[in-house]
């Protein structure tokens, strides 16, 4: 999905049809990188999973994992991973997106 996205030079908001106007994309930053990694971390801890667990149940690597959270998102991270994060925490997907 990325890729398409980078491809035709369009945002993912847009096209996960979490917005239908570019123009309130750029406006509302919907996809915040900051936003996803505190809410992700907040979830990890609410269910007492260790960054080394969840990296690991993923199937990612423990330090790209810790380095998402410490850089507070900056790192990046596939939505494939989100979704598996999301599995692996018990919590729908939107739920990285939206204030806590």
């Amino acid at each position: 999905m990325v890729s398409l996205a980078n491809v035709y030079h369009i945002s993912l908001d847009y096209l996960f049809g979490l917005c239908d106007d570019m123009s309130k994309i750029l406006e509302k930053r919907i996809l915040n990188p900051l936003k996803i990694s505190n809410n992700i971390k907040s979830f990890r801890i609410e269910k007492g999973i260790t960054q080394e667990q969840l990296s690991l149940d993923v199937g990612i690597s423990y330090d790209y994992y810790r380095h998402f959270e410490a850089d507070l998102g900056k790192e990046g991270i596939s939505v494939i991973n989100l979704y598996k994060i999301s599995v692996v925490l018990g919590v729908d997907i939107g739920a990285f997106f939206v204030s806590k």
